[in-house]
């Protein structure tokens, strides 16, 4: 924001110095860095406080309005899609102060991995160690909703981020309205039907992992578009349908330990780890404080192909129902593969860092099945993968 008033580039390139250098040191799986109170380095177990999420979030959502860089709406969805969710219960009754992208229990943990933090720190409850994500954490998607799109320079629209939306608006005193029908990020296609009574550009963002991403006008022939840029519709007055496809495929991101972590377009997978929920404290209405232990084993390595994560991992796709698609059940993805239980410790009621990969087993294969991060309550996002 200094920048608009210095007009120093150097001001500019800090932003993206700064950031680089903070994920590269501390930066998680889904989208956040590791954060538990103190700066805590990429070790999966660490944790990351829910008020930094939403924070981030705001932070990134400004800096893609200033910059016009769409590598930053990427940055917002990664976090609000995954980090978000993941640190809420469903009916949003109960959160967590911190999260963790290796997450075996949530619990009263004494003696705990925290920096500083206390023993609470990753119940789901009222306000779980200290009150400040109790008054914070609504932000992340309201402000999410107020972003999703910008007036440009050149009298134009820019659809900076995507959810189901209507925007009302003026073009030189001339009505628009735009809205996007869109199950994204659970669908590929998004629909705009754009009402003006002038002409203006209309510029979508294409995210960077969207290799073949396409725009259709009016039913019109495809155009490929560009990966990391924005696509500009020179829209006409009138009534103009536009179709944004998103082709979305696996890729995979080896990381601490060289753990892999899995990704399908802006979704963030993790090994599910089912939980048993016991309330420790009741307060008024429906909230409570919660404890989350695991059900069963939680230690286990994955078969994974990194250049054909196709090959390894069965995508199971279901409609979006009324339960929360950031749980369980209802989540509109579940992926399947194989994988066998591996010897993997634990300190101070955490997990130890990964093993690291590639990693030996003896063990029966099992199918595992993974969730998005955001569905998951316990989980492993940084999986050890098995040897060939």
């Amino acid at each position: 924001m200094w920048f608009r008033q210095s007009k120093d580039s150097g001001d500019y390139e800090s932003t993206y110095q700064r950031f680089d250098r903070l994920y590269q040191f501390h930066g998680l799986a889904s989208g956040i860095f590791g954060c538990d109170e103190f700066l805590a380095g990429n070790m999966p177990s660490h944790g990351s406080e829910l008020c930094t999420v939403v924070e981030t979030m705001f932070s990134f959502e400004v800096i893609q309005e200033l910059t016009g860089d769409p590598t930053w709406g990427d940055r917002i969805e990664l976090l609000g899609f995954n980090a978000l969710p993941a640190t809420i219960t469903p009916d949003m009754w109960a959160h967590q102060y911190l999260q963790q992208s290796n997450e075996i229990n949530a619990a009263h943990i004494d003696p705990n991995i925290w920096t500083t933090d206390g023993p609470d720190s990753n119940l789901y409850g009222l306000e779980p160690n200290f009150g400040c994500c109790t008054a914070n954490f609504d932000q992340g998607w309201s402000k999410f909703a107020t972003h999703l799109f910008a007036k440009t320079l050149d009298n134009g629209i820019a659809a900076m981020l995507y959810a189901p939306s209507t925007l009302i608006t003026q073009i030189n005193g001339r009505n628009v309205s735009v809205e996007l029908v869109t199950e994204y990020p659970w669908s590929d296609t998004l629909t705009f039907t754009i009402k003006s009574g002038v002409a203006f550009p209309f510029y979508l963002r294409i995210p960077g992992w969207s290799n073949n991403a396409t725009v259709t006008v009016n039913m019109g022939r495809p155009v490929v578009a560009t990966a990391s840029s924005y696509h500009v519709v020179q829209v006409p007055a009138g009534i103009t349908y536009v179709v944004l496809t998103l082709p979305m495929s696996f890729r995979v991101q080896r990381r601490y330990n060289n753990a892999a972590s899995i990704y399908y377009g802006p979704i963030l997978f993790a090994l599910d780890i089912p939980p048993v929920w016991t309330v420790l404290r009741h307060f008024a209405f429906n909230s409570s404080d919660w404890q989350a232990l695991p059900a069963g084993q939680w230690a286990y390595a994955i078969s994974l192909n990194d250049q054909n994560p196709q090959n390894s991992l069965k995508l199971v796709k279901r409609s979006l129902g009324s339960s929360s698609p950031f749980s369980g059940a209802g989540s509109p993805y579940i992926v399947t593969a194989n994988g066998k239980p591996i010897q993997w410790g634990t300190t101070n009621n955490a997990a130890d860092p990964p093993p690291v990969s590639p990693v030996m087993s003896s063990k029966p294969t099992q199918t595992l099945t993974l969730l998005p991060f955001g569905a998951t309550k316990l989980r492993i996002a940084e999986i050890p993968v098995l040897a060939n």
